[in-house]
């Protein structure tokens, strides 16, 4: 599952693994027999984006990994990151929404314990594309270009890692 702020493609392709929407309902296809990928386009939010430029202006790596987080603990966590970069307000929306997927995801998983990991990446991530170990991931991109996948027919699993 993928959540992501950037802007629609201007033509959406067609694909019978993977469904995008603008509506968060679209999450919930995941489980469709067909369906290995949703990803539910969002509009920005404006009133988290200064603390998100302040974590990418940060001098060194941003990292935080929580299971079973809630808003008060991840707004301490964002707030000894950027400290006084950005407004408290931007912080609390950024760490609302970290929350609120969190949420979604642990309905949809069924789950109880989420674990919600931040970081800033600055290189490729993952140098190869590969299947991934975990039966569901939520990804959400704040800034930046986004995940990258490939279309099953274009995939050669005897060459995944």
């Amino acid at each position: 599952m993928v959540s992501t702020l950037l802007d629609p493609p201007a033509e959406p392709r067609l694909s019978r693994h993977h469904a995008m929407d603008d509506q968060p309902n679209v999450l919930w296809r995941i489980d469709e027999p067909l369906l290995n990928l949703s990803i539910w386009i969002r509009d920005r939010i404006p009133a988290a984006e200064s603390a998100v430029r302040a974590l990418l202006a940060a001098p060194y790596a941003v990292a935080i990994d929580e299971k079973a987080p809630d808003e008060n603990r991840l707004f301490g966590s964002l707030q000894q990151i950027i400290g006084s970069h950005a407004p408290m307000v931007s912080i609390r929306a950024l760490a609302g929404d970290m929350v609120h997927l969190s949420k979604l995801f642990s309905e949809i998983a069924k789950t109880i314990h989420p674990r919600v990991r931040l970081e800033r990446v600055e290189d490729d991530g993952c140098a190869l594309f590969h299947a991934d170990s975990l039966r569901l991931r939520l990804l959400c991109t704040y800034a930046g270009p986004g995940t990258q996948w490939l279309e099953n027919f274009n995939v050669r699993r005897e060459q995944l890692v």
